[in-house]
């Protein structure tokens, strides 16, 4: 496995309280294994692969959900090729609701979360609207 980096996240703008992006992997790859500051949050849209946090093993499919908390070292590795999404939560927002999460540890694995599941396929579905209206939405962001 390749070294570990610390991953620089910048703040976001006083509008922003989270960062959505969208995430590959291509069949038998590994990401560079990194840590942050922020917590963030992992859906797996399509594909198979695991997570790996700190020393812990995940099976990554679709619709499950990864909590990567703060200053953990992970990875993703693709067993198939994997498209995810992740959205992290920025540190000085949450410090700002005098919420210190690198003091905070949430559960590693959301399993079954209905609710969660139909909050990523709605973002996945705004990511992939290539319509004007679609495009104008994410330009506010």
């Amino acid at each position: 496995m390749s070294k570990a980096t610390f991953e620089k996240i910048n703040d976001l703008n006083e509008n922003q309280i989270l960062r959505v992006k969208t995430g590959h992997c291509p069949k038998g790859t590994t990401n560079t294994p990194n840590w942050h500051e922020a917590v963030e949050i992992l859906f797996c849209v399509c594909g198979s692969g695991t997570v790996l946090l700190d020393d812990k093993k995940y099976l990554f499919e679709p619709e499950n959900i990864i909590v990567v908390n703060s200053q953990v070292i992970h990875s993703v590795t693709a067993a198939q090729d994997l498209n995810f999404i992740f959205v992290q939560l920025d540190r000085t927002f949450c410090l700002n609701q005098l919420i210190d999460i690198q003091q905070i540890r949430f559960d590693e694995r959301i399993e079954k979360d209905e609710k969660l599941i139909e909050i990523f396929n709605n973002i996945n579905n705004a990511n992939n609207d290539e319509s004007f209206l679609g495009k104008a939405k994410k330009s506010r962001t």
